[in-house]
This record gives C-alpha cells, sequence and structure tokens, in this order.
C-alpha cells in the first residue's frame, strides 16, 4: 500500500504527521508537508525551478484544481511510483514547503 511505503520512507527523518489533505491523505515532516495521496495518486508541491522539468516527464502531471493547473504541483501515477521515485517525490516535497 502507497500510504505505508511512504511511511516507512518518513520513519527515520523526523516527527511524522498524518493528515487529510484535499480530500486525500497527507504526511508532514517537522510541520512541513512532504508529499500527500489524492485519488490514488501522489500529489506534491514542487520548488519553482523544478517545476518545468518534471511535468515535461511523461510519469509526472500537472494537478488541477477546477480545471486549471496549480502552480508548482505535481501528480505521479500512485501505481507507477517505485522506491527511488518515492524518495525524490519527499525531497521535492520538502525542498518546497521549506
Amino acid at each position: 500500500m502507497l500510504s505505508q511505503r511512504i511511511r516507512e520512507s518518513l520513519v527515520d527523518r523526523g516527527e511524522v504527521v498524518e493528515g487529510s489533505f484535499l480530500g486525500g491523505k497527507s504526511f508532514w515532516l517537522d510541520d512541513r508537508l512532504a508529499i500527500a495521496l489524492h485519488q490514488g495518486d501522489v500529489l506534491v508541491r514542487v520548488p519553482e525551478a523544478e517545476y518545468g522539468e518534471l511535468v515535461e516527464r511523461s510519469e509526472a502531471r500537472p494537478y488541477e484544481f477546477a480545471c486549471r493547473p496549480v502552480p508548482n504541483w505535481v501528480l505521479y501515477s500512485g501505481e507507477a511510483t517505485d522506491d527511488a521515485a518515492l524518495a525524490e517525490l519527499i525531497q521535492l516535497g520538502l525542498a518546497a514547503s521549506a
């Protein structure tokens, strides 16, 4: 299960708090949003400088709310996110919320 994999990835990094976010589950590390789940996919806010490159990747797509892209937020397929990609997404999420 994806939420368990995220939990395990964060356990040794600091205080992890789980909550709800945009109708899904969120994972906060030391009061910073690290990563979230949204309708079975991984939702992460990324630094502005990284956004363009990430949305060009085939596995990333812009997050949309009310049919409009939300700047600096991307979705990854939950099924296609391996452990290496998950670790990268967590790092990007933490960098964006610093």
